[in-house]
């Protein structure tokens, strides 16, 4: 007799919509039957890019997700749920996701944007997760 698995619901605010941001965002749509069937139901609730952000407090759907991976560059901020100016900040502040998703570039002098975030996330009992490296290149005693 297995145990019943506790269900998981996770929010996501994934910071950086590059190319590695684009398919984090695609790996998410592909897996997202196999995570509901480990009881993990996982809402992306804000994108963010170099000019703004895309925000849907409900969670955006599979299908809308697909539909932003498609927006030009830094372009977030011009589709109907986009916010020009729409900070990672303000995202992590005003919807308190469960977990970031770092994935701006890698500044290896100031460790910016990443470290800001990073910063933030954890001030807010935030989970993170890093692609970029330099916040913990640069302040890993801190962070951790």
């Amino acid at each position: 007799m297995s145990a019943k698995r506790e269900e998981v619901s996770l929010t996501l605010l994934i910071s950086g919509f590059g190319t590695v941001g684009r398919a984090f965002t695609r790996l998410l749509v592909r897996k997202r039957d196999y995570l509901v069937r480990e009881g993990i139901n996982v809402k992306v609730v804000c994108i963010t890019d170099s000019k703004g952000g895309a925000v849907k407090e409900d969670g955006f759907t599979a299908e809308e997700l697909m539909e932003l991976t498609k927006v030009k560059r830094s372009g977030l901020s011009e589709t109907k749920w986009g916010i020009r100016g729409f900070t990672t900040t303000d995202g992590l502040d005003k919807l308190k996701p469960d977990v970031l998703i770092e994935v701006t570039p890698s500044n290896y002098e100031t460790g910016e944007p990443g470290l800001q975030h990073v910063m933030r996330a954890l001030e807010n009992s935030c989970h993170v997760i890093l692609a970029n490296k330099a916040p913990l290149a640069l302040k890993f005693k801190y962070i951790m």
